[in-house]
This record gives C-alpha cells, structure tokens and sequence, in this order.
C-alpha cells in the first residue's frame, strides 16, 4: 500500500505528513489494512519523538474501558509530551450512550490528543462515520472486506511482496487453507517464504506441504485460552475469527462438559474415565485435569448454563460475534 493513502499524508513521503489533530476512525473487518493504518499513526509519533517535548501512544480496549475515561485520557494534561496518539480499539462494543459521548468529544476535540478509533464492523451510514466524515474524509479510512476474487488478487500481491511466485490456483489453495483474515494469510505467506529455498510454486502440489501447517484448527487457541482463563488472548482470536464463533462455542461446550465430569469424580472420590465417558484417545485429556482446576464446580456449570442460553441467542441472529465476546469476558477472574 502507498503511504499517499494515509491521512496524515499531504504528499507521498512521511515528510510533508501534516499533524495529525482531533479524532480519526479506522472502519472495516480487513486486519491488514487497518495494521497499515495504525502503523502509519505509530511511526508518525515514533518519529517525533526525537522533538525536545517527546511524543506518547496510550491503547485502550472499548470491551474493557469505559468511553468517559478514555474521553478523560484524551483530555488530560501530559507533562511529559505536548502530542499524544490514544488508540481505542473495538469500537463496536460501546453502546448509543457511549458513542453520544464521542460525538461530543469530536465536536471539542484536545489538541494535546489524537483520539484514534478503530472498528470492525461499524456500518458507513453510523453517526460516528458521518460525523467525522462531514469534518473531513481523510478522518475516515475504510477497511472493507475483500470479495473472494480480490482475495485472490490481493494474496497474489503479497506473495510477490514476500518473493515468491504463485499461480492462480495456488493463490486459491492458500485462500481455502487460511480463510479470509487478510493478517493471517501474510503472516502464513511470510512464514513459507522465510522456511523453504522454493520461489516458485505454478502447482498446487508444490504447496501442499505447507497447507496443513496453515490449517491448525485455530478454534484451539480460543478454546484453550479460555481453559486457562485468558480472555485477552481468546477475544483476540474472536476478533480475528468472526464466523468461527458458532463452531468454538460448540467447542466450549464440549470442554465444559469434561470438566463437570471431572468435578463429579473428583466430589464422589471416583477416578475420571474419559476415554470410556467421552471416547477418543488419552492425549485428546491430558490437560484437562489441569483445566478443571482453574474453576470450582459452581463456575463451571454456571459458564455451561450461560453457553447453552448464548447458543439460543446467537441462532436467533441477534449480533452473535458481540453476544459471544461478552460470554468471553464471564471467563475473566476476578
């Protein structure tokens, strides 16, 4: 991507960027193009840094901050910098009332602060859109999903980016093993290129090594995460993997199951059988008794009584991807 696509760019260097000021909105599900965009914000406050009066980046989370104290970052006095960027990521799960207070804060924005937004699935036609659109469109970047076709497209560009030569068809194969998270696929198309001397691949063949070690049943690392109690690291795969929801809330319930049972042996002094209850083989258990431990059996049939009841929620159609986040954060301790 051209770095004349930026909003801060008045040109096409860093050099005649212009400063930044008031309030920016990174919009739409491709993870790759809204990393260019917060790059671009990044390194422009990297780079200022070198100035006597230094330059700071603060990150908040809108599905773990409250939007009155990030609108009260935003208004603080540093002093330890005249410029700060504050990066409010998961914009979508601020309700009417919360986006009320950042149209508020955009009509009287700091100017010790550049408050930058970001969202996966705001609509263009929102009010938060408009609003900034209507101060100016560079205040707006749009991220939109990419159709099938330019999918397609889009991976051939970056396997070149990264070196290697890939036909048609092989594009497609990467597409169908890597799904459609446009971070995801550079980060596996990085990895090839950096673990084979092979440039060249004009045969679906020629990949087929490497395709299984792209497709790692990453629902996995959600539910594992959640396992462990790390909710942190369970919404980011969410938010990278939206439409895999409904598979990892089935995955959920499985695991919740499995350590009921083990609470029930565990309470009746009985050694847990979970090949002969549940099938499979031994190593699929290993480390479940170490899961179990991390609940008491009330949480635990409390979370599989909420999973049953979000199963309900998200077939109804009703936002699955936020009704789900939120069931996530029953997980967090404390």
């Amino acid at each position: 991507m051209d770095v004349s696509q930026a909003p801060l760019s008045s040109g096409t260097t860093q050099h005649t960027a212009q400063t930044p000021t008031g309030v920016y909105l990174i919009m739409g599900p491709d993870r790759f193009k809204q990393a260019f965009y917060l790059n671009y914000f990044r390194t422009y406050f990297k780079n200022q840094q070198q100035t006597p009066s230094g330059h700071v980046i603060e990150r908040f989370d809108a599905s773990e901050t409250a939007v009155k104290d990030v609108v009260a970052c935003c208004a603080s006095f540093s002093l330890f910098s005249s410029l700060r960027l504050i990066e409010c990521h998961n914009v979508d799960a601020y309700k009417k009332s919360d986006i009320d207070t950042l149209l508020d804060y955009c009509k009287q924005a700091s100017p010790s602060s550049v408050l930058l937004l970001v969202s996966s699935s705001m609509m263009s036609a929102s009010r938060l859109c408009k609003t900034l659109l209507a101060l100016d469109k560079k205040r707006v970047m749009p991220c939109p999903a990419l159709s099938k076709k330019e999918l397609v497209s889009w991976i051939a560009t970056r396997t070149r980016a990264h070196g290697l030569d890939c036909s048609a068809s092989v594009c497609n194969a990467i597409m169908d093993a890597c799904g459609s998270d446009t971070a995801h696929i550079d980060s596996e198309i990085s990895r090839i290129a950096l673990s084979t001397s092979t440039k060249q691949f004009r045969d679906v063949a020629d990949m087929a090594p490497f395709l299984p070690q792209i497709d790692d049943s990453g629902w996995w690392i959600c539910t594992d995460a959640l396992m462990q109690r790390n909710t942190a690291r369970a919404l980011a795969y969410v938010r990278a993997h939206p439409e895999s929801v409904f598979n990892v809330l089935q995955r959920i319930q499985e695991h919740l199951e499995k350590l009921l049972y083990i609470h029930h042996c565990t309470n009746t002094h009985t050694t847990p059988k979970l090949t002969e209850q549940f099938g499979g083989s031994s190593w699929q258990y290993r480390s479940y008794p170490r899961f179990a431990q991390n609940f008491t059996t009330g949480e635990l049939a409390h979370l599989y009584v909420r999973s049953c009841e979000l199963d309900e929620v998200m077939k109804s159609g009703k936002n699955p991807v936020y009704s789900f986040m939120l069931f996530v954060l029953l997980f967090k301790v404390g």
